[in-house]
C-alpha cells in the first residue's frame, strides 16, 4: 500500500484485503479540521460537541477492516491507528501500523485458527485514544466484551531504536517476549517492555482486563513531526513485528490467558 494519509490509509487497506476470504467494511471519517484544531488545542468541549453533531458516525470511529471467522463468536482483535498528528505526516505514525494489520490478516488466511480475527483501524489515537476507547465502551455495552480473547496492536512498526513490547497482564507480555525470542529478535533488538496501559490503543482492553499487547519500534527523532515520511520505513523492522503479532496471535487464539 502507499505510505501516508490518514484515514485513507485504512480504505487502500480495506481494498487490499481479498473479500472472498474477509467480510470487509469501512466507515470512513470525515475531517473538520479547524473544529478538531480547537478540541486538541484547547480540549473546546463545545468543538467537542459541535463534532459529534455534525458527523455523529464519523465521530464513534470504529472502523472495522476486516473480520475472518474461524469457529464461533470468539476472536482476538488486531488493530492500528490511522489517524496522524495535526503536523506530522504519519508514515510511521501510523501508517506501518495500518499497513502491518493488513498482513498480519493476509497470514493468517488459511492457517488452522481455533477462533476468528477481526482487523481494526482506530481513528482519533492522537485525541486521547477516543476511537479504542468508543469501540471497547460498546463492546462491553452489548456484551461482547467477553467474545474477545485478546488484542495485538501495531503502532510505529517501521523506523525506531528499539523493539517495544507493552502487553497486559504479565502472562501476556511472557509470552510475547519468548515469541520475540524464538524469533531471534532479542538478538537485533534492544527490548524495552512495559505495561499494555498508556498512550497507545490497547489501554482500553488491557483496563477492562482483555490481555492486550502493542508492540513498537520506538522511539524515533522524527517522531510526529513533517519528517514522518516513508522515506523511513524499514522493511525489516515491519516484517519483524509482524511476525511477533501473528505469533501473538495464534497462542492466544490456540491457548488463550484467562483474564
Amino acid at each position: 500500500m502507499g505510505i501516508g494519509g490518514t484515514e485513507l490509509n485504512a480504505l487502500r487497506t480495506a481494498e487490499r484485503l481479498d473479500d472472498s476470504r474477509f467480510d470487509v467494511s469501512v466507515i470512513c471519517l470525515q475531517d473538520h479540521g479547524p473544529l478538531l484544531e480547537r478540541y486538541r488545542r484547547d480540549n473546546d468541549r463545545k468543538a467537542l460537541a459541535l463534532l459529534q453533531k455534525i458527523s455523529p458516525v464519523a465521530w464513534q470511529h470504529i472502523h472495522l477492516l476486516g473480520h475472518y471467522t474461524f469457529r464461533g463468536d470468539k476472536h482476538a482483535i488486531v488493530s492500528a491507528h490511522y489517524d496522524s498528528v495535526w503536523r506530522g505526516n504519519g508514515a510511521i505514525d501510523n501508517a506501518t501500523g495500518v499497513e502491518g494489520v493488513r498482513r498480519v490478516g493476509e497470514a493468517l488466511v488459511g492457517r488452522d485458527l481455533e477462533h476468528g480475527v477481526r482487523l481494526i483501524g482506530f481513528a482519533a489515537e492522537e485525541i486521547k485514544l477516543t476511537g479504542s476507547r468508543y469501540y471497547v465502551d460498546e463492546a462491553s455495552l452489548r456484551e461482547e466484551l467477553d467474545d474477545v480473547l485478546g488484542v495485538v496492536n501495531l503502532d510505529c512498526i517501521g523506523h525506531g531504536e528499539k523493539l517495544e513490547i507493552l502487553a497486559s497482564p504479565d502472562a501476556l507480555l511472557g509470552r510475547a517476549i519468548e515469541a520475540a525470542r524464538s524469533l531471534g529478535l532479542l538478538d537485533r533488538y534492544v527490548l524495552e517492555t512495559g505495561p499494555g496501559t498508556g498512550g497507545v490503543d490497547s489501554h482500553w482492553f488491557a483496563e477492562r482486563k482483555v490481555p492486550a499487547a502493542t508492540i513498537l519500534h520506538f522511539p524515533y527523532d522524527e517522531y510526529h513531526l513533517p519528517s514522518d515520511l516513508p522515506a523511513l520505513v524499514d522493511e525489516r523492522q515491519m516484517d519483524d513485528a509482524i511476525a511477533l503479532a501473528i505469533a501473538v496471535v495464534e497462542s492466544q487464539l490456540a491457548r488463550p490467558i484467562p483474564r
